[in-house]
């Protein structure tokens, strides 16, 4: 019942931001409190919520630093001699 709830709300989730129902961070809070509701969360959907994002934040920290650091490596070129030695390797293909 979970899985079938999971690919519903993910189902549901597109629709609203491919038709553009809604905003993806307003789809983001209402979604899964809907299905929340729906998969038989009740008043203990607040605390569960606030536990999830406990048990959550240390991943979001690390993901956060990961796209800073990255994003600024990529802007000052640090990859850039690598690109060219893969490019080299593969043999650039140039499109006409």
């Amino acid at each position: 019942m979970l899985v079938v709830l999971g690919f519903g709300m993910i189902a549901v989730f597109m629709y609203l931001i491919m038709s553009k129902r809604l905003t993806p961070i307003a789809a983001l809070i209402i979604v899964p409190i809907v299905f929340g509701l729906i998969a038989g969360g009740g008043l203990d959907l607040g605390d569960s919520v606030l536990d999830s994002i406990k048990k959550v934040t240390p991943t979001a920290a690390l993901l956060f630093f990961a796209i800073i650091f990255f994003g600024m490596m990529i802007d000052v070129g640090m990859f850039d001699p690598l690109i060219r030695l893969i490019l080299r390797f593969v043999g650039h293909a140039r499109s006409s």
